[in-house]
C-alpha cells in the first residue's frame, strides 16, 4: 500500500477566497505536490493513476463537489506535482462555502486518511475583501448581500449589459433600482439626465424656512402635456398708460403658440395686448399712467429636442403589461398586480448571466 507521508498544498491563484469575482481571469486550478512512499516509509519512483476529490467534511459520506482522476502521474523519489482541475474543471462554486477538504486516492487502494483541508494562500486574505483593485473583468451574475460603497472612482468606470439593485435579478434597463429602504436612490449633488425622465409625480422639498429645525416645506411640480415654458414679470405702464415688454433674446426661437395673462395692480383698468410677440416684445395698452402690470406669458417649446421627442400623452399599454399598474395600491389592489412586481422579486435557481467589467 502506498501513503503520502508529506504534503504541500498550494494555490497557483487565490481561488478559495475569490470565487466568482475575476473567474475569466484567474486560472481555475490549484497546484498540489506531494510525497509518496510505501509501507515502509520508502519513497517511490512509478507511474500511477490518481484521484483527488473535494468534500465538504472530513468525515467519510460527505458530500463530494468535485473530483478527477489524473492518470499516468509521474513520482520520482517519492515526489509528484500536479495541477488540479487540469482534468475537469474547478467551477468557483465549489467554493461556495469556506470548508473544503481534499481526498486522495492512489491506484486502486483505499482513499488516504486523513483528508487535508483546503485552505487559503496569504495573499488571499486581501483577496477576499475585494479592495485595492485596480481593475478587471468580471463575467457572470455578481450577486452582492449588503451595502455596497462605491467610494470615489476616480478616473474609473463601470460597464454592464444592464445591472439590478435592491432584490432585482432581472434587470430591465441599463439600471434597474427596486426600493428596499426608505427611498430606491438618494443622490447627494447634483444630477444630470440626458433624454426624457418619467415619473408619476414629483416635487421639491426643503428645510421650512419658518421651523428649518423641525419642519420640511414641500411643493408639487407643474404639470402639463406639453413642453410649456413660463415666463412672467411686472411692468410699469407709461404717461399713455402703455408699456413694451422686453423678453429674453432666444425667446421666439425657443417657443411658439404664445399665450398671455395680464392683471392690473392696485387699481382696475381695461388692459389688453396690444401688440403680439415680435422681436422678443409685446406691447400692452389700455391701463391708466404710472399703473403697474402683472403679466405672464407661456410658450409650447419648438427647439430641436423638444420637435424630435413630442409627448405622445395617452399610450395604450403593451400586451405584457395590461392588466398590471404602476401604481396598483392607488387602485386599491396587492402589489401583485404591479408591472414591475414579478421582475424585482428574488427567484431562487440560477442566475441569468451578465458581463460587468471594472476599468481605470
Amino acid at each position: 500500500m502506498k501513503r503520502i507521508v508529506s504534503l504541500i498544498v498550494a494555490l497557483t491563484v487565490a481561488l478559495l477566497a475569490l470565487t466568482s469575482i475575476a473567474t475569466a481571469d484567474v486560472p481555475q486550478l490549484m497546484h498540489y505536490q506531494g510525497h509518496l512512499t510505501d509501507d515502509s516509509g520508502a519513497p517511490l519512483d512509478t507511474t500511477i493513476n490518481m484521484t483527488f476529490t473535494i468534500y465538504d467534511d472530513s468525515s467519510m459520506g460527505a458530500e463530494v463537489f468535485w473530483t478527477e482522476t489524473q492518470p499516468d502521474v509521474n513520482v520520482s523519489n517519492g515526489l509528484f506535482n500536479v495541477l488540479l482541475g487540469s482534468v475537469n474543471p474547478i467551477v468557483d462554486t465549489v467554493f461556495v462555502d469556506i470548508v473544503r477538504w481534499l481526498g486522495i486516492t492512489v491506484g486502486s487502494d483505499p482513499e488516504i486518511s486523513p483528508r487535508t483541508r483546503l485552505v487559503s494562500v496569504p495573499y488571499a486574505f486581501r483577496v477576499a475583501t475585494i479592495d485595492g483593485a485596480s481593475g478587471g473583468t468580471i463575467n457572470g451574475y455578481l450577486d452582492v448581500a449588503g451595502d455596497v460603497s462605491a467610494g470615489f472612482l476616480l478616473g474609473g468606470a463601470l460597464y454592464a449589459d444592464n445591472v439590478g439593485i435592491g432584490m432585482w435579478p432581472d434587470p430591465m434597463a441599463n439600471l434597474s433600482v427596486a426600493q428596499t429602504g426608505d427611498f430606491a436612490a438618494v443622490f447627494l449633488g447634483d444630477v444630470m439626465v440626458t433624454g426624457f425622465l418619467m415619473k408619476e409625480g414629483g416635487g421639491f422639498k426643503i428645510d421650512h424656512p419658518l421651523d428649518p429645525q423641525n419642519k420640511y416645506l414641500i411643493h408639487s411640480f407643474v404639470e402639463s402635456p406639453d413642453m410649456k415654458n413660463v415666463y412672467d414679470g411686472v411692468v410699469t405702464l407709461d404717461v399713455r398708460g402703455e408699456a413694451a415688454v422686453e423678453l429674453p433674446s432666444y425667446f421666439e426661437t425657443v417657443n411658439k403658440d404664445f399665450r398671455y395673462q395680464l392683471t392690473c395692480i392696485g387699481g382696475f383698468a381695461p388692459v389688453y395686448v396690444a401688440e403680439e410677440i415680435f422681436g422678443n416684445q409685446f406691447a400692452i395698452a389700455g391701463g391708466e399712467p404710472g399703473m403697474e402690470v402683472s403679466w405672464q406669458v407661456t410658450g409650447i417649446r419648438k427647439d430641436p429636442v423638444a420637435e424630435l421627442n413630442r409627448l405622445q400623452v395617452e399610450v395604450d399599454k403593451p400586451p405584457e403589461e395590461r392588466g398590471t399598474y404602476l401604481s396598483p395600491e392607488a387602485y386599491g389592489l396587492g402589489e401583485e398586480y404591479g408591472i414591475y412586481h414579478k421582475r424585482h422579486q428574488r427567484v431562487e435557481g440560477e442566475p441569468q448571466e451578465k458581463s460587468v467589467r471594472q476599468i481605470d
